[in-house]
């Protein structure tokens, strides 16, 4: 696994993300290719709003959000695995969750307003700076970690060399610590196309709504390339945090 390879994940709710469409059938038909993925309202408006006119994003050009490496279990029940190449579609990058930033949310909330926004330009990349974003994260993860699989199974980052905001929230954040104080996340313009989506991630009870789907619509064309991945749900809940989740996450 190299940090050239990770992949770019994101999750998708019940009700709010299409329509009033389930997260189920909302994803198949976006990997069946009958629908587009799209900007959606945020869960935390307040945060996300406040975080993207710090940014200079406009309200009617609201960008789709993803994790590079990572799928949250916060932020949907069902989740979509994109190919790198996606990325460009790009319109931002934050070395962190940026609405958790902004808003000082979780441990983020240990900086003040003033802090949050500073870090918050610091941290992230658009316009001329946005083209260097790769090199910075893949040199981040290989001084940072001691392998790329570290970092997209969540593993805490050694901080002692960092100098920005981000460390003085991971010392300061009750254990375990929320990855998405050192999660990387993108921000792009158009959503993927349909030949870039690389997986589909259900949980137990997903993956039963999806068979039923499956067999009640018969013209829905799933690609043979496409990984449907059942996660297992673990002692949080999460089937995002399967090791074959990660793996494919990972590149493989």
């Amino acid at each position: 696994m190299s940090p050239w390879t990770v992949r770019l994940g994101h999750a998708i709710r019940d009700d709010v993300d299409r329509g009033g469409a389930d997260a189920v059938s909302a994803a198949v038909s976006i990997v069946a290719g009958a629908t587009s993925l799209d900007p959606r309202v945020p869960t935390d408006r307040a945060a996300v709003d406040a975080t993207e006119q710090a940014l200079g994003i406009l309200a009617a050009a609201r960008p789709l959000y993803a994790y590079i490496g990572d799928l949250n279990p916060s932020l949907g029940t069902v989740g979509l695995v994109m190919e790198r190449s996606w990325c460009r579609e790009l319109t931002g990058v934050t070395r962190c969750d940026s609405g958790g930033l902004g808003g000082r949310r979780g441990a983020f909330a240990v900086l003040t307003e003033s802090e949050a926004l500073a870090a918050l330009g610091a941290l992230s990349f658009a316009g001329s700076a946005l083209p260097g974003w790769d090199s910075e994260f893949a040199n981040e993860v290989d001084t940072s970690y001691p392998a790329a699989e570290a970092y997209v199974t969540g593993v805490e980052p050694d901080v002692s060399a960092w100098k920005d905001a981000r460390a003085t929230c991971v010392a300061n954040a009750a254990p375990p610590c929320d990855r998405r104080l050192w999660t990387w996340e993108a921000r792009l313009g158009t959503g993927p196309r349909v030949d870039e989506i690389v997986a589909l991630v259900l949980s137990p009870a997903a993956s039963k709504q999806f068979a039923d789907l499956i067999e009640r619509d018969s013209a829905l064309d799933i690609p043979d390339r496409v990984k449907i991945l059942a996660g297992d749900i673990d002692a949080e809940g999460a089937h995002f945090h399967a090791p074959r989740v990660r793996a494919v996450l990972g590149g493989h």
